[in-house]
């Protein structure tokens, strides 16, 4: 016979769980809250981005939505209002980048949720409450988007693993430098990160508890995910192998299968998915479905037309650009889901768990795909990352209890310590990224050799390769060089700073184009003429080859390799920067 409870050990543990309940909570707000801060705060710290000109056809999808008048929707007409405030830069410009729009640079090629929503974010934060300045108003639904990633990462991870899994997986994934950086400026890759999740986590909530109006409400949210990026296209190879290996146990344990509700949710879900997408695509309704057709038609144009071949460069990217306290946590991890599957006890979310870690990655190792940015365009994988990490950190927190209990510690000293032990791991990388913020881009762990490893080793697109830095070489200029009236040429995607040249770079500093300025200009010039460039050397033009070996007056380096250089090519005229080097 069992022996009877003691009541003041149950009022014991009682009161430790209601704790734990609390800790649970107070934790995940607490740590949503000071991520929200940072990262709000940090926005002005990042520049505009290569793809910035989708910023305009956000606007105009926003202005379409907002009056449902057909004008917005030719690109071609100046049709946004705000951008007539002195303090918003004009993109009408950009407009001359939609020439047809029956070519492949058209509008309705682009993917329009993720432009919109920054739109929007712009609209309120600038527009209405005119907390940040335009570009930067447009970087708040990335940031939004990557705060309600972690708060919904957190929850799958507490109901389905455990407390210290969900505290570990959203401390990897803030902590991760290159996901820090995107979530600041990139309105596609951070957005469609985070769809990617809430489908994921949509769809196991349906099935395992058969609820078939969240299975319809995962295929509403693989509908907006399609409209942020193809990416969503894959997630059938995630949830498909997923569910047929959740039958298959039910069979095995005669448990009975998913409700004849939930099943025609299932057959209605690739229907309310495409329907949701072509409801944000406004630019799809006409000359509909022929446009549909081109856009479909562009994506094995864009997407497939890499190099023949199997390709292991992006897992090598996946892992140069870990942190390595996250790579000994994923490692771990992995090695619980193997031990696990060994001892017949494999969970089928493990399978969910690394469906969603590898197909992101595998598909642009593939013969013919299409891959460049580093891990830009799969930047999905990440959230899987720091799931399997948690699990690793789960594990190894279990061991250090059981430690700790068998030396007699209290309950509290355990948590504690774990808690110390999972912020410690995590203590390099967030000295790294303080120390060369705002470039987290640019990040390579150290067993690559950080950043000039990385080049060394052949690593493509070792550098700010999307163009943020801009920022802070024109605020270099504004603060040295502008009192001598110089001209300014950007190298390498000038438009980037065409974008914002009308309110970010003093006005007597003059920008030219790289096509304009010859070297007899050069020598011609009876004032400072200034090179800058991001060290992006693939697409070097003839200037900046020929002015390559020229020293600098201001570099900006991570790690000590230049990521941006600003050379004066005129060195008979005086020079005399307030602030040369580094």
């Amino acid at each position: 016979m069992a022996a009877p409870e003691n009541p003041s050990t149950s009022r014991l543990f009682s009161a430790l769980k209601a704790r734990l309940k609390q800790f649970n909570v107070l934790f995940i707000v607490l740590f949503a809250a000071v991520f929200t801060e940072w990262a709000l705060y940090t926005i002005p710290d990042y520049g505009l981005t290569w793809d910035a000109w989708e910023y305009y056809y956000g606007d105009k999808n926003l202005n379409f939505y907002a009056t449902f008048d057909r004008e917005h929707l030719d690109f071609k007409k100046a049709t946004v209002s705000i951008y007539e405030r002195e303090d918003h830069p004009d993109l009408h410009w950009v407009s001359n980048a939609f020439k047809d729009n029956d070519v492949i640079t058209a509008p309705h090629l682009i993917w329009p949720l993720g432009p919109t929503l920054s739109s929007l974010g712009k609209y309120i934060f600038y527009g209405l409450l005119r907390i940040y300045e335009p570009i930067d108003a447009h970087h708040v639904a990335p940031v939004l988007a990557a705060l309600l990633l972690l708060i919904f990462l957190y929850r799958f991870m507490l109901l389905n693993f455990g407390r210290w899994q969900a505290v570990i997986s959203v401390v990897v994934l803030a902590c991760h430098p290159r996901f820090w950086a995107h979530l600041h400026n990139n309105v596609k890759d951070t957005i469609c990160a985070a769809l990617f999740a809430f489908v994921i986590f949509s769809f196991h909530k349906g099935l395992t508890q058969n609820r078939w109006r969240v299975v319809l409400g995962s295929a509403a949210l693989w509908g907006l995910a399609l409209a942020t990026k193809a990416n969503a296209l894959f997630l059938p190879f995630i949830l498909g192998p997923w569910f047929l290996a959740v039958l298959l146990e039910r069979h095995r344990k005669n448990e009975p299968p998913p409700d004849r509700k939930v099943l025609a949710s299932l057959a209605a879900y690739p229907f309310l998915g495409f329907v949701v997408m072509f409801l944000c695509w406004p630019l799809l309704w006409l000359k509909f479905p022929a446009k549909l057709g081109l856009y479909f038609e562009s994506l094995f144009t864009r997407g497939y037309s890499g190099a023949g071949g199997f390709s292991l460069i992006p897992v090598k990217n996946a892992l140069a650009t870990m942190p390595l306290s996250t790579m000994a946590l994923l490692c771990c991890g992995l090695a619980a889901i193997i031990l696990t599957a060994h001892a017949r006890k494999f969970n089928n979310l493990h399978l969910l768990l690394l469906l969603w870690l590898t197909v992101p990655v595998l598909r642009v190792c593939l013969p013919g795909a299409r891959d460049f940015d580093v891990i830009r365009h799969w930047l999905e994988f990440v959230p899987a990352l720091a799931a399997i990490a948690g699990l690793g950190g789960g594990e190894l927190l279990a061991m250090l209890g059981a430690r700790l209990r068998q030396a007699a510690k209290g309950p509290v000293l355990i948590s504690g310590l774990s808690l110390a032990v999972v912020l410690l791991a995590f203590l390099p990388v967030l000295v790294w990224s303080v120390r060369n913020h705002p470039n987290q881009i640019a990040y390579y762990n150290p067993l690559v050799g950080r950043l000039p490893g990385a080049r060394r080793r052949g690593y493509p697109d070792a550098t700010d390769y999307w163009g943020s830095v801009y920022r802070q070489g024109l605020e270099w200029l504004n603060d040295n060089v502008a009192d001598e009236e110089p001209a300014l040429v950007v190298g390498v995607a000038e438009h980037i700073v065409y974008y914002v040249h009308q309110t970010r770079l003093d006005r007597r500093i003059t920008l030219k184009l790289v096509q304009d300025v010859k070297p007899e200009t050069i020598r011609a010039s009876t004032r400072p003429i200034y090179l800058m460039y991001i060290t992006r050397q693939e697409l070097y033009p003839d200037i900046v080859k020929f002015y390559q070996t020229r020293r600098p007056v201001h570099t900006i380096k991570v790690d000590g390799a230049a990521i941006l250089e600003i050379k004066q090519l005129t060195p008979g005229i005086k020079q005399t920067p307030k602030n040369p080097g580094t």
